[in-house]
């Protein structure tokens, strides 16, 4: 005899797709979302004789839903996580199940609890607050409350293969948005995007052999090649061992070697040895040369290389026969992504003789700037006109918008983070912390203003809208809250008719400062999926509203 609690769709057709709505006539669903549609995480518990649910709103988004529970008789409450109010809400039960309507905040997050052994009550709605707008017509005086030191790293960029320069760039109202960011300490790196094809080997503990012959016709001005690969690679050009780099056995990063010496007018040839010592292994090459009419070659590793899985004798050289050699077996879409996340992009190399031109923003409150080990040859500019250095000292005029230096012809960077020394105060716009000049900034920046009141006095409620990433706020210098994530919403019962002060402070995330140290080549990427994206967002974006609460 067939047993109750067994679902036979043996000899069903499409059973898998049957067994969802098979389950559900037996099982009743604990939970339904009726009404609504955010992504909502749900868990239940029985503690004691109460039913616990824990609701948590995974969007940013604003919504009130209607749902379906299964569990939990008496009344209702909603326990609140964030400021520890419990509040009774109604609900209805329909067919043995609970119906109950729900708003949450964005990231919201709370327990809903149902007591059987207290009665439900009717719950009142409460009745809608009569809100008064009261409006913000002063500006916003802005300070750092924890430091007066702002590091720059890096600053949008310009190679010039020409001495002289665009009076345009000197303009603080110049568009620079297609110019690139690049470090500006120690050797000038300039960046491109990985286009190299990457090279896979799927046997562990094992070797690959790869060969690329080119034909130059004539000497490279300048050559650079990036090597990278999981777990070890070795190269050589022309037949000539080059040194390998200190991640030569390490896949989180590439090496960047100089070759130019070693090639030359007519046939030149590449060689990698790639050993994988456990699962898959992988090969990435990518270089830039330089020929005298200052034309770019790519030599990228792709499909016109050749792969052996054998050793050769003299198989480095250029005399090699690697005709009965292979094309690389390649990587798929999906390990190459993988790995190519976890890496900068590569260099690039400067013509001989260039200069570069750096743009960098004044940030707020800047008195001076020190631009330590600066090239003596260089030159700079403040809005377009030419200031010079004290002992690597700039001093920065009031409402000054940006600097503009030109190296020598060397393109030597800086000995270390030029910095912004800061004191005081300035006034702004809510604009983006990047549009300050605080790209690679953590740290925090109180903004402040006032606002009138009428004489009777009431509640007030402030909304700060778009905040990035966390907020504090203090009313008359007492502190009302603060908040992490949206709505940056607060209340304060402590205003006063009259002139009111109202003081937020914002704070951003660690990943704008980590950026810094990556241009600084102290990050270790090891262990992340991605380098991290500094150019994060931040500052306090509004709008901002304070409406009076009257009942």
């Amino acid at each position: 005899s067939e047993l109750q609690s067994v679902i036979n769709l043996s000899n069903e057709p499409n059973k898998m797709k049957l067994l969802p709505s098979k389950i559900k006539e037996v099982i009743k669903s604990q939970f339904e979302m009726i009404v609504g549609e955010i992504p909502l995480l749900v868990s239940h518990r029985e503690i004691d004789d109460k039913d616990f649910y824990w609701f948590a709103n995974n969007s940013g988004v604003k919504q009130t839903v209607t749902l379906s529970l299964r569990d939990g008789n008496g009344a209702s409450q909603i326990w609140d996580c964030e400021t520890g109010e419990i509040r009774n809400v109604s609900y209805n039960k329909l067919s043995d199940r609970n119906i109950i309507e729900l708003q949450f905040d964005p990231y919201e997050a709370f327990w809903l609890v149902f007591n059987p052994s207290v009665i439900p009550n009717s719950v009142e709605k409460p009745k809608p607050s009569n809100l008064v707008e009261i409006e913000l017509n002063k500006p916003w005086k802005i300070n750092y409350p924890e430091t007066n030191e702002i590091q720059v790293t890096s600053a949008r960029s310009l190679i010039l293969g020409d001495p002289t320069i665009n009076l345009e760039y000197l303009s603080a109202d110049y568009d620079d948005s297609d110019w690139s960011y690049i470090n500006i300490v120690g050797n000038i790196r300039l960046e491109d995007r990985w286009k190299a094809t990457m090279f896979y080997n799927p046997d562990p503990d094992s070797k690959r052999y790869y060969r690329y012959k080119f034909n130059l016709a004539d000497d490279p001005e300048g050559a650079i090649i990036n090597i990278n690969g999981d777990n070890k690679v070795n190269f050589w050009v022309n037949g000539n061992a080059i040194v390998p780099g200190k991640n030569a056995e390490g896949w989180s990063a590439f090496d960047s070697h100089d070759i130019k010496s070693l090639l030359r007018k007519g046939e030149n040839t590449i060689a990698v040895e790639g050993t994988n010592r456990a699962g898959y292994g992988w090969m990435v090459l990518q270089g830039l040369l330089l020929v005298p009419n200052r034309d770019e070659i790519d030599i990228l590793s792709n499909t016109d290389w050749k792969e052996s899985s054998s050793l050769y004798p003299n198989w480095q050289s250029n005399e090699f026969d690697d005709v009965t050699w292979e094309s690389p077996v390649l990587a798929s879409e999906k390990v190459a992504s993988f790995n190519f996340m976890g890496m900068r992009r590569p260099n690039k190399i400067l013509f001989s003789k260039s200069s570069v031109v750096w743009r960098i923003k004044v940030v707020p409150n800047a008195e001076y700037l020190i631009l330590p080990g600066i090239d003596e040859n260089a030159k700079i500019w403040i809005d377009g006109k030419e200031v010079h250095l004290i002992n690597e000292k700039l001093a920065i005029p009031q409402n000054s918008k940006i600097i503009v230096v030109k190296n020598g012809e060397d393109a030597n960077g800086l000995s270390e983070a030029a910095v912004f020394y800061c004191s005081g105060s300035s006034e702004t716009n809510l604009i983006s912390w990047l549009d300050m000049g605080l790209r690679r900034f953590t740290g925090f920046i109180d903004y402040e203003t006032t606002f009138d009141l009428p004489s009777d006095k009431s509640p007030i409620k402030i909304d700060l809208g778009n905040v990035r990433y966390m907020a504090e706020v203090w009313l008359n210098e007492e502190k009302i809250g603060e908040r992490l994530w949206d709505p940056f919403t607060f209340k304060a019962s402590s205003s006063k008719a009259g002139e009111n002060k109202l003081r937020i402070r914002v704070g951003n995330l660690m990943v704008n400062e980590m950026g810094g140290k990556d241009d600084l080549g102290q990050l270790r990427h090891w262990g992340w999926q991605t380098p991290p994206d500094s150019s994060f967002e931040a500052g306090l974006f509004g709008p901002i509203k304070i409406n009076e609460i009257r009942y």
